[in-house]
């Protein structure tokens, strides 16, 4: 597995990977707050599997994302 960095076009750069995705996602993250991730998330989870772990706190209980949607 190659790591790489990104410091421009991250969002695109994940929506992306998330996109071309085939088998698995795993997310581990303090916070999602971008809706279209979350989105493109749940769909992915419709035909292959996904874990996401976030923490519980008032940034993720106050976001605009719909976590029951999952």
């Amino acid at each position: 597995m190659e790591t790489k960095v990104y410091f421009e076009n991250i969002r695109e750069t994940i929506f992306e990977q998330l996109v071309n995705a085939k088998y698995n996602i795993y997310v581990a993250v303090a916070w999602i707050t971008d809706t279209l991730l979350w989105d493109k998330l749940c769909e992915k989870a419709l035909s292959i599997h996904v874990q996401v772990f976030l923490i519980d706190d008032e940034i993720n209980r106050n976001s605009n994302i719909d976590f029951d949607k999952s």
